[in-house]
């Protein structure tokens, strides 16, 4: 977690795009929400427009994803609660359960999208048959298909997913042998598997965070739920 003193969204913004590098680009691998919150600034600036009019734009109302939204402001009647405030002794609705999303209003690469999962089904469907969705095209053949490709001396990373080896997890020193499905998990507990191969997919989203001291085996969830639709040994991988 990165500690900002700025009080505005904008001075947050600002705070987090001058901190320095702590490695040249390429040198080593670093989990940090910060490259999600610099790209979603650097998609903006291409895009010409705030990302979210440009998603909705572009990806989600082509797909029919009608219930996908960013910058959700807080009391939203048709979110789940995100975390529980203890001091209040109520839940919070609508909102990051991300510190740094929240101060950014939600609009942040990171964290602070809300969907459900017919809009998720959708994105994914379309992902798995290479960017068409029906008779709709979002995406470039070859712009999905780098999804697979492991960026090199990353281990599993590829362009924004994580890829899984038929191997199983490897080191970030090391390369994937052959990769067999990709996806992206969250720390609340969500996650979005796609095997591109047979064209199938699976998607959770929960809420881990919402009773902090419950104890949850947020992995093994993952697993019994990819078996269970798929019929197969679930994909193996950092995850969160």
């Amino acid at each position: 977690m990165v500690e900002v003193e700025g009080e505005t969204p904008g001075e947050v913004r600002r705070i987090l795009l001058s901190l320095p590098l702590l490695r040249p680009p390429g040198g080593d691998v670093l989990y940090s929400d910060l490259g999600f919150i610099i790209l979603w600034t650097a998609a903006e600036r291409a895009a010409g427009e705030p990302l979210g009019r440009y998603l909705r734009r572009r990806m989600w109302g082509p797909l029919g994803m009608t219930s996908t939204l960013v910058g959700v402001p807080t009391g939203c009647e048709r979110c789940a609660p995100t975390m529980y405030l203890q001091e209040r002794k109520e839940p919070y609705t609508g909102g990051s359960y991300d510190e740094v999303s929240r101060r950014l209003d939600g609009l942040a690469g990171n964290a602070g999208a809300f969907s459900t999962p017919r809009d998720v089904a959708r994105f994914a469907a379309m992902v798995a048959n290479e960017g068409r969705l029906g008779n709709v095209r979002v995406l470039r053949t070859r712009t999905v298909r780098s999804f697979t490709q492991p960026q090199p001396g990353t281990g599993t990373r590829a362009l924004g997913w994580e890829v899984y080896c038929r191997e199983g997890s490897v080191r970030d020193q090391e390369e994937c042998k052959e990769v067999y499905a990709f996806g992206h998990t969250g720390v609340t507990g969500t996650s979005l598997w796609i095997d591109p191969a047979g064209r199938n997919w699976v998607v959770l989203l929960t809420n881990r965070t919402y009773i902090p001291r419950a104890e949850v085996h947020m992995q093994e969830l993952r697993r019994e739920l990819y078996e269970t639709v798929t019929g197969r040994l679930a994909p193996t991988g950092s995850g969160q």
